[in-house]
């Protein structure tokens, strides 16, 4: 019994929660790009600026669900 270790309780919200950060993702994404290109950026650096943004934003959803898994 030395390798078992508890698992801990399955959490059938977190696709649930997971689904709704990267809903805000995308519209923290598609935000971040608008402003960039209104901002006077060409288009392919506002589609980078708001790639970033999305990937910053999921990397903080993953962070927090994780965080609050606990």
């Amino acid at each position: 019994m030395a390798g078992k270790t508890a698992q801990p309780p399955r959490d059938p919200l977190v696709a649930v929660w997971f689904a709704l950060g990267l809903l805000v993702a995308v519209l923290a994404g598609v935000a971040a790009g608008v402003l960039g290109r209104l901002g006077g950026e060409h288009l392919a650096l506002a589609v980078l600026t708001g790639f970033g943004a999305f990937g910053g934003t999921t990397t903080l959803v993953v962070l927090v669900i994780s965080l609050f898994k606990r």
